[in-house]
């Protein structure tokens, strides 16, 4: 069995929006919370995968990809995507297909939109300090092999190359395996809130947690 870690390339796209729906809900399959898997993913991975491709890396087991780390070196530049791009092109295509009105998708669209407006929660920034951000999902067979800390390390080394020192990410509170995951790799806890729209199996609201990190200066090294 080969096992590597290696850059994004754009072959590895499906692959990506495949692992993406498989753990879109707490590691677990999202299609019980959300049916339309073309705009999860698009929602989730489309700027790392068609517009700033070239922070990202992969998992390759056996010539097949199960995991990811999705990168992004410059958070302002995402955000100011979010508020055009994603508003004229993957939220109309969402709306040409349907997904305000159909049962498997409706739902949570109309809770987010509620929760949102009530709530104004506040993602995507962690200030100055802390320009990068990632996200990072395993299928099944990938976990607990090591293969998380090793997408980490060359992230890591990419960030320090371009002279980056501070790097956040977004998780879900309640998500433990992935809290611990994280603190494991020198992650800290900095702002918990409600998260609009997702709720636990129960029904109960759910808390999105950023995490930060500070990496050590190799200066002189």
């Amino acid at each position: 069995m080969t096992t590597t870690c290696r850059p994004y390339v754009p072959g590895d796209r499906e692959a990506v929006r495949h692992i993406c729906n498989e753990t879109g809900h707490l590691g677990d399959p999202i299609d019980p919370y959300f049916s339309d898997r073309e705009v999860f993913a698009d929602l989730h991975s489309f700027y790392y995968t068609d517009v700033a491709s070239d922070s990202s890396f992969v998992i390759e087991d056996d010539g097949e990809v199960i995991g990811y780390l999705l990168g992004c070196l410059d958070s302002v530049r995402y955000r100011a995507w979010v508020k055009s791009d994603l508003e004229a092109r993957i939220l109309k295509r969402a709306f040409a297909r349907g997904v305000f009105l159909r049962p498997g998708t409706a739902p949570l669209v109309w809770r987010f939109v509620v929760d949102w407006l009530r709530e104004k929660p506040h993602f995507g920034d962690a200030g100055d300090e802390y320009p990068a951000h990632l996200h990072i999902n395993l299928l099944p067979r990938g976990r607990k092999r090591g293969l998380g800390g090793l997408l980490i390390k060359n992230y890591f080394e990419l960030l320090r190359a371009n002279g980056l020192s501070g790097v956040f990410l977004e998780t879900t509170a309640e998500n433990t395996n992935a809290v611990g995951f994280f603190k494991s790799q020198g992650f800290v806890e900095d702002e918990k809130s409600l998260a609009p729209g997702v709720r636990a199996a129960d029904g109960s609201r759910l808390h999105g947690l950023r995490m930060i990190q500070k990496l050590p200066s190799t200066q002189g090294v």
